[in-house]
């Protein structure tokens, strides 16, 4: 199976995978913590998106490089930066020491005029990372290898760019079990009810990339401290399976998918009733696995 590209869901990603404001500095400061010291540490992000977490990273007064491989996300990443008084700077691929000469799709470079900070964003896929061996102090992947084809190639990639000494950062966003979780579950039991297939999350990827570390010679340590509350209604939650708004819908074969959605309406409306738009305080979690080189 291809690597999942986001392009088709990049308009609505931040309105349904968004930090808020604070969630996503918050977020940002305990990475940095989980890093170590900060000086003139260079972080790269896989899988980078909209910036989510790396424009409030690079904000910490960082030099932060991503990739990804889809088009429409950069485009809106680009659109967040300049909204934020971001200032693009121009200057070819293969100016910097770290960048291989081979030359690439897309690479776009912004400054902040207020803050020691710099964000570079390419086009490309984290399978064939294009930076020199070596190169950076931090490596941070979000929700991202269970979306990849080749995932083991693309952790040798990483491993592969990172320095000496240097720390891999994995995190998810995990949902604490409440009674809006019945959706999901109601969901992927019609699912495979019908024949299909429920898609492999991230977190139940988790123990492969952990052993798969562990052989290369990387240990991990988990930490999941960090939660906040988000407020929902099952409609809500619904609505974004009805839409089709996460990247393991998309992968469901249309004919199952569209078996499912009316006995699934149909469930969520009887079992909620007239509390489907009453509002949930649902608890978020995001889990963050720090592994490093044992020594």
């Amino acid at each position: 199976m291809a690597s999942f590209n986001f392009d088709t869901l990049a308009q609505i990603y931040d309105a349904t995978r968004g930090y808020p404001e604070e969630v996503a500095c918050q977020i940002a400061q305990k990475l940095v913590r989980l890093a170590g010291k900060p000086e003139q540490k260079k972080w790269l992000e896989v899988g980078i998106g909209t910036g989510r977490v790396a424009i409030p990273l690079a904000e910490q007064g960082l030099y932060c490089t991503g990739i990804d491989i889809s088009t429409n996300m950069l485009d809106r990443l680009e659109q967040k930066l300049k909204q934020r008084g971001w200032q693009a700077v121009a200057y070819p691929w293969g100016t910097l020491e770290d960048e291989r000469v081979a030359s690439i799709p897309r690479v776009v470079r912004y400054e902040h005029p207020e803050l020691v900070a710099a964000l570079r964003v390419a086009l490309a896929d984290m399978t064939a990372i294009p930076f020199e061996s070596g190169s950076f102090d931090v490596l941070l992947a979000i929700h991202v290898f269970h979306l990849v084809d080749g995932w083991q190639q693309a952790v040798r990639e990483c491993l592969r760019v990172l320095r000496p000494g240097g720390v891999f950062l994995r995190a998810w966003d995990e949902s604490v079990p409440s009674d809006i979780s019945k959706i999901a579950e109601t969901f992927w039991r019609m699912v495979e009810e019908r024949g299909g297939k429920k898609s492999l999350q991230a977190l139940e990827q988790k123990p492969q990339v952990d052993a798969f570390l562990e052989e290369l010679g990387w240990h991990s340590e988990e930490d999941s401290s960090f939660t906040w509350v988000q407020a929902t209604t099952p409609r809500q939650e619904l609505e974004s399976y009805l839409q089709r708004q996460w990247s393991s819908l998309r992968r469901i074969p249309d004919e199952i998918f569209q078996s499912v959605i009316g006995p699934l309406e149909e469930w969520a409306y009887s079992y909620y009733g007239e509390g489907i738009d009453t509002v949930r305080k649902c608890e978020e979690r995001f889990v963050v696995s720090r592994s490093v080189w044992k020594s």
